[in-house]
């Protein structure tokens, strides 16, 4: 027994000095996108370039994901410039308290620059 619990204190002890995530501070981790350097990106309604279009974030701009994780959803396609990327995913972002969507391939991906509220 003596053994077990002293592998045990040795690795609690070593997860907290390389600073592994745990469920306390994983939680205020969260997903977001941001702007392509040079190009805004618009925020719609649903994943489709028909749906109506809820606003715009200008470069250099971001907004939390909807889901942590941020996810991707099969959409309508898009192109997002003139000779810029196209394609069809979407991912879901919270703007004004709601559930909106960014084309994928429009945006970068990365973690939210300060924690979720």
């Amino acid at each position: 027994m003596h053994i077990k619990s002293t592998v045990a204190a040795v690795a609690v002890a070593l997860i907290s000095t390389i600073g592994i995530s745990t469920p306390a501070n994983a939680a205020q981790e969260w997903g977001a996108v941001d702007t392509k350097p040079g190009h805004d990106f618009t925020i719609r309604s649903s994943t489709s370039t028909s749906s109506t279009k809820i606003g715009a974030v200008s470069d250099p701009g971001w907004l939390y994901c909807y889901y942590s994780g941020c996810g991707v959803t099969a959409g309508g396609s898009y192109k997002c410039w003139s000779g810029g990327p196209s394609g069809s995913d979407w991912v879901a972002v919270e703007f004004q308290g709601k559930k909106r969507w960014v084309a994928y391939k429009c945006v970068g991906l990365g973690r939210a620059p300060v924690d979720h509220p």
